[in-house]
């Protein structure tokens, strides 16, 4: 499989499974609640407390600090050094930025799949910047990619898709 491929399977299996965490059964019992107090009370509600960060708590962080490294991750895996480096780049930041518009495409407000999935409204907020700011950021990269490759306009497939898309 190609690894955006990988990549999309990897985010739909994330969001299955937090469908399925909500809507399957509540398991009550004694650890797993104690379990949760001690996550939410050490990790999952305390601020981080930066100037340049708005009201984040360490969960939300870490999850988009993760959601950083995976893109990059993804982004390099596979591209061998050599002389089709900067068109394998060029590529793949093109279609990593199409694989994570899908989310945005969910809406830029209220959505109704995440309140019924019990993501806050902040965190969703939260989300959709950041995940808008690395599709900008990939978008520039296979511009710039594009650009510096000089390559003709042919008018195929790919470049009609990129004008539609810009």
């Amino acid at each position: 499989m190609i690894i955006t491929q990988v990549y999309a399977v990897a985010m739909a299996a994330v969001s299955g499974i937090l469908f399925i965490q909500r809507v399957g059964g509540i398991l009550s019992s004694f650890l797993i609640t104690r379990f949760q107090f001690v996550f939410l009370k050490h990790i999952a509600y305390p601020l981080i407390k930066l100037s340049y960060i708005p009201r984040m708590t360490r969960l939300q962080a870490t999850l988009l600090s993760s959601y950083f490294v995976i893109n990059g991750f993804c982004m390099g895996l596979g591209i061998r050094i050599g002389s089709h480096f900067f068109h394998d780049l060029m590529i793949r930041s093109g279609t990593m930025a199409a694989v994570n518009l899908i989310p945005l495409f969910l809406g830029g407000r209220t959505n109704t799949l995440a309140n019924f999935m019990g993501i806050s409204l902040h965190t969703y907020y939260i989300a959709h910047h950041w995940i808008g700011t690395v599709v900008v950021l990939q978008s520039l990269l296979h511009v710039a990619l594009s650009i510096a490759a000089g390559t003709p306009w042919t008018f195929d497939s790919s470049q009609i898709s990129a004008i539609t898309v810009s």
